[in-house]
């Protein structure tokens, strides 16, 4: 397609550099100017959509996507599949440490989180009189962007007990996803 715009082109501007021959079957010489400003107007209208044929071609250049190509041991593997990121989405509890024995309440837990993270909820269990005592509870305080959080258990709050107690902490992040991080506290009021 470039090729026959140039080559029009080419013959065009010939034409209009040899103007002062004469153009074959064309006498008047009025005829004659406005037969070689009428080439001028169409050499222009190719020449500009010549350019932006070319500038079309250079955008679709630039974005095309380049395939990710997997390597394993230094050598390129055929598989042309990108894998997905590792997500950066946490959840942890920082404080009081895991299996950790306690004697004062309220037992007040902390934790870091992920700036994704939307909503953190809290399920307790610990056995009172030979039943499971369940307790669920989303953080009212909490803020989505917020990157700590805090939680308190007690015996008057209704969710911690003497003996064993585990503590699930659940964080729901901005793709829907959930991550939970588990940790277990004895409680002992000697």
């Amino acid at each position: 397609m470039y090729k026959k715009i140039s080559i029009i082109s080419i013959v065009v501007l010939s034409s209009i550099v040899l103007s002062g021959c004469r153009i074959p079957y064309i006498d008047d010489v009025k005829e004659q100017k406005d037969a070689i400003e009428k080439l001028q107007i169409e050499v222009k209208d190719l020449q500009t959509k010549l350019g932006l044929v070319q500038e079309d071609v250079k955008t679709v250049a630039e974005t095309k996507k380049v395939e990710a190509v997997k390597v394993i041991d230094g050598t390129a593997a055929e598989s042309k599949k990108v894998e997905e990121p590792v997500s950066t989405s946490f959840i942890k509890i920082t404080s009081p440490e895991n299996d950790v024995t306690l004697t004062t309440q309220p037992v007040v837990f902390l934790g870091t989180i992920s700036s994704d993270t939307t909503k953190v909820s809290v399920e307790s269990e610990f056995i009172k009189n030979g039943k499971t005592v369940k307790d669920s509870y989303t953080l009212k305080n909490f803020k989505e962007g917020d990157p700590n959080f805090s939680y308190k258990a007690s015996q008057t709050f209704g969710n911690l007990g003497i003996g064993k107690n585990t503590f699930r902490f659940t964080a729901v992040f901005k793709d829907g996803k959930t991550q939970t991080f588990e940790i277990v506290v004895n409680y002992s009021t000697k």
